[in-house]
């Protein structure tokens, strides 16, 4: 009797549903001609499978197999090795041309030629691993069969993992056009919660992410987002928005370590894209303008069509997507971990790492810095005009804006603050206000605010000036101030020179004591 683990499980419930059939016979006496019947089989089939059970059990029962199964019979090995030498060729051959070759060769060769079907069957029973390596390269066998070594994070923090994709949905514009937006996620290595996002219209580049960084490592104003802090290192792709010396300078100047992905191969970000597969399956695909792809009709132009499916706004959006974010994603129990997102993050009590200040933050992730003049009326930028008090004591000079595009409604101003330094451009500047635009601090600011700050304004100048006149006055008085011109005339006219003037000068001090008439000319 044979070993029934030696059977496959699909020859196992062929095995199994032979013995229901006969199982009456055994057990219940029933006569193989009542079960022929019952069953609509041949009696002589009945007869077979009652002989065989008794003889090997329910393995007698399985197809019996052939000592050479799954091997190629009555084909040389030369053969076998040519057909699959010639479907491995690149570019992937058709099978029909590998069998018209095959043959001609055999023929030559004085072998056995093979019918289609068998070199089907050699070409069907090549490794998917080989046939990838030999049509596609060593790129997409690395990406689907290369062995991977799967690493978690330890605690929350401990690694961030950052990447772009563009979503399939269709919104519409600031110009009321409809285009698909641009996602950017940093996702948490360890509890998968998002700890920011950024949705624009911009293809991916350095200020994307770093505005990305910047919304995920300051504390958030909606309570129920607390996913906040430095992280200790970022897993990010190795494109050029993410390779740039800005980036570079910021994960720097943060203590925050950069970890690239290896080029060509974007692997170990599976969480990520996983985490996009779900936006798309459980948020876009119930929203209005949801559309991977757009069968347009015959002649119909595609801003029409796109214009047709997009009904909201990228605001809009962004109000679906963070509810989605923070009432579903973050709470509910996500299958790799076991616990909610926000559960596991917040657990361990542990305290984040932050930066010192907002403005520290934002002079290292706002955009690239653009230098403007303070006029007395505030700061004009990208035809708006932005005004705060503390621009008062800066009228007149130059002074460095960055600003959130996703956000016209207030700039950052600073100035230089010290020595440059090369690779310390973004440390050498010196918070001063966040102005806003006069449409938005006009009704906070009253016109005896303006007065007292011209006035305050004023009264510092008129103390700088002071202390600056008391300094000169303490190093230049004006005895000193004459003795000084007189060295310098010293210094300048002949020493006989000196002598005659001093003679002529004494001459008219005596001339003066004895009321004498002065000298006017040289024959007097």
């Amino acid at each position: 009797m044979g070993n029934i683990a030696q059977l496959s499980e699909k020859e196992c419930e062929e095995a199994l549903r032979k013995y229901e059939k006969i199982r009456g016979y055994f057990e219940g006496g029933v006569s193989q001609a009542e079960l022929a019947r019952v069953h609509e089989m041949p009696l002589r089939t009945v007869e077979s499978w009652v002989k065989r059970y008794r003889e090997g059990g329910l393995m007698g029962l399985s197809r019996v197999r052939r000592a050479d199964a799954g091997k190629r019979r009555g084909l040389e090995k030369d053969v076998i090795e040519l057909v699959e030498g010639m479907y491995l060729k690149r570019p992937r051959p058709r099978i029909v041309s590998v069998y018209r070759k095959v043959c001609e060769v055999a023929k030559e060769q004085g072998w056995r030629v093979p019918s289609y079907s068998q070199v089907y069957r050699i070409v069907q029973g090549l490794s998917p691993s080989l046939v990838t390596l030999a049509h596609e390269g060593g790129d997409v066998y690395a990406e689907k069969y290369d062995l991977l070594y799967r690493w978690e994070a330890k605690r929350a923090n401990e690694v961030w993992q950052a990447d772009h994709c563009q979503l399939q949905i269709w919104l519409l514009n600031e110009q009321g056009r409809a285009a698909k937006p641009m996602l950017t996620i940093v996702l948490d290595d360890y509890s998968r919660c998002i700890a920011g996002y950024r949705l624009s219209w911009q293809a991916p580049s350095a200020a994307q992410t770093a505005l990305t960084l910047r919304g995920a490592i300051w504390r958030k104003e909606d309570t129920r987002w607390p996913v906040q802090g430095i992280p200790e290192s970022v897993y990010i792709d190795h494109g050029s928005d993410f390779t740039s010396r800005r980036v570079q300078a910021l994960a720097a100047d943060l203590k925050m370590a950069l970890i690239f992905s290896q080029k060509g191969r974007p692997r170990g970000r599976g969480k990520v894209e996983r985490f996009f597969r779900t936006v798309e399956q459980e948020l876009l695909c119930d929203l209005p303008g949801y559309g991977p792809k757009v069968d347009w009709q015959h002649g119909e132009k595609r801003d029409e069509g796109c214009s047709a499916l997009a009904q909201l706004s990228l605001a809009e959006f962004d109000v679906l997507f963070r509810k989605w974010l923070l009432e579903t994603y973050h709470v509910r129990i996500q299958e790799g971990i076991g616990e909610p997102p926000l559960s596991r993050w917040k657990k361990e009590n542990h305290t984040p790492r932050m930066p010192a200040s907002l403005e520290e933050l934002d002079v290292l992730l706002l955009t690239f810095p653009t230098k403007r003049q303070v006029k007395p009326d505030g700061i004009s930028f990208q035809g708006r005009k932005y005004f705060d008090l503390g621009l008062a004591e800066y009228i007149g000079e130059e002074v460095i804006v960055r600003y959130d595009p996703a956000n016209s409604q207030e700039i950052t101003v600073y100035v230089p603050d010290g020595e440059d330094q090369p690779g310390a451009e973004y440390l050498r500047e010196r918070f001063v206000c966040r102005a806003g635009t006069l449409s938005q601090t006009g009704e906070q600011i009253t016109l005896s605010q303006v007065v007292e700050a011209r006035s305050k304004r004023r009264k510092a100048l008129r103390k700088e000036l002071a202390a600056k006149e008391k300094k000169v006055q303490e190093y230049v008085s004006k005895e000193k101030e004459s003795e000084r011109l007189q060295r310098i005339v010293e210094s300048v006219l002949p020493a006989s020179s000196l002598e005659k003037e001093k003679d002529e000068v004494r001459l008219q001090e005596e001339c003066a004591e004895q009321e004498l008439p002065i000298k006017r000319f040289a024959h007097e």
